[in-house]
Order: C-alpha cells, then sequence, then structure tokens
C-alpha cells in the first residue's frame, strides 16, 4: 500500500516559508526559503501522522502566528522598535515550547524507525542453530576467503548466487573477506531484506522520506524564527 498521495491534488503544504494575501482570504507562498511539500497520506499511518501535525505543520504555524504578531504590532503604531522585539520576545516563551514538541516528535519518530529496522535484520531462519549448517557456512567463508573479487560476484550476486554463500558472507566480519566489499554487502544485505520484508521495507522508505520533508521544515522554521524575533523581516536559507 504506497503511503503517497496517488492525487496530486491532494498533497500540501507550501513550496516557500513566506505568503503574502491574495484574493478571497487565499495566501500565496512565493518568497524566503524553498521548502518540501507534505506528499503523504497521514491518515494512513499514524507515525506519518505525528510528523505532519507535530513537526512538519506544527513547526510552520508556530512561525506564521509569530510572524502574524510582529505584523500586527507594527501596524499598531503603539510600539517603538525596541517594545515590538519586547512584545516578540514574550510571544516565543510558546513558540519555543511548540519547537521543541516538535524535535521531540522528530527523535521519536526516528527512534520509532530504528527500531523497527532493527526487528528486520535478516537472518538463517530455522536453521541458525542447525550444527550441520553452522558448518557449511564456515566451510563457505573459508572457500570464500581464496576467492577473486569476479569469483565472488559470481557466487554471491551472478545468475547461480549460492544463498548459504550469501547467509555466510553477511554473517562474515568484513576485514574476513576484503575482496567483498562494502557495496556489494550493502547490496547483498538490501537484497535480503528486501525478500524478506518487502512491503515493510517500502513503507519504511516512504516515511524515512517523510522525516527528510519534515526535518528540512523544522531546520528552516528554527534558523528564521529569531530573524522574526529582532525584525525587520528577514530570511535565511533561501537558496
Amino acid at each position: 500500500m504506497s503511503l503517497r498521495f496517488t492525487d496530486p491534488k491532494q498533497i500540501r503544504g507550501r513550496e516557500r516559508l513566506l505568503g503574502k494575501p491574495v484574493a478571497n482570504s487565499n495566501i500565496v507562498y512565493v518568497d524566503g526559503p524553498r521548502l518540501p511539500r507534505w506528499e503523504w497520506d497521514s491518515a494512513k499511518n499514524g507515525t506519518l501522522a505525528i510528523l505532519e501535525l507535530d513537526v512538519y505543520q506544527g513547526s510552520l504555524k508556530t512561525y506564521d502566528a509569530l510572524r502574524a504578531k510582529r505584523a500586527e504590532l507594527e501596524a499598531s503604531g503603539k510600539f517603538t522598535p525596541a517594545g515590538i522585539e519586547a512584545e516578540m520576545r514574550k510571544l516565543n516563551e510558546l513558540g519555543a515550547a511548540n519547537i521543541e514538541k516538535a524535535r521531540r516528535s522528530l527523535e521519536e519518530v526516528r527512534g520509532r524507525v530504528a527500531a523497527q529496522m532493527e526487528k528486520m535484520k535478516p537472518g538463517a531462519g530455522n536453521k541458525a542453530d542447525d550444527p550441520a549448517h553452522v558448518a557449511r557456512k564456515i566451510e563457505a567463508r573459508n572457500i570464500m576467503r581464496g576467492m577473486s573479487r569476479r569469483d565472488l560476484l559470481s557466487v554471491l550476486a551472478g545468475s547461480s548466487a549460492e544463498p548459504l554463500y550469501i547467509e555466510a558472507a553477511l554473517e562474515a566480519d568484513p576485514r574476513a573477506l576484503p575482496n567483498m566489499g562494502p557495496t556489494l554487502r550493502q547490496q547483498l544485505q538490501a537484497n535480503v531484506m528486501r525478500a524478506a520484508h518487502g512491503p515493510e521495507i517500502e513503507e519504511i522508505t516512504e516515511i524515512d522520506r517523510a522525516i527528510a520533508a519534515a526535518a528540512r521544515t523544522l531546520d528552516v522554521v528554527t534558523a528564521n524564527i529569531e530573524a522574526e524575533l529582532k525584525g525587520p523581516m528577514q530570511t535565511r536559507g533561501a537558496a
């Protein structure tokens, strides 16, 4: 089941941090740092819902509230620049709490994903404790130690790859099979994980992308809140 919206019109969020009002009380976001939009259907996954509500939307709402308050204070004509900054600092106590909540939620989600990946580490299955199977893996590792890179590729990733050899290679200390190399090891690990946990891997991949989008948004907001508190209105990270 895909976690992304199938209809592009359902994608939420904005591409820029700063907006300006247009007709019918709408706002268009055309200035400031670039932001990722929210491309995932949070109704399908509780982890996505936390990311969207607490981190992505939560940080943007905090920034928008501070920006709106500054505009209100400036328009009132009742405050000096120093007075406006003092009022903004008071308001930011609540903003800081919201940003801290967003950070905690982001770390919580990252922890969930890491724990889920840890549970899905490939293993030897029902044969893990079979003495004969263990002995065959030891023999396979001894054979692979004397193989060239080309022969290793053939037995591990070729058309006639041997599952026993793959299992033995992944369990071996990388220093014991220097001709294998980190790239081939990572490829084999990914293949084994996909074979055992295909749908779960696809789901985690999408959640990882959503984490990156939420984290980028939180970083942009955090960098620009300080500028908003001080004024005049400037933004950071506009590239």
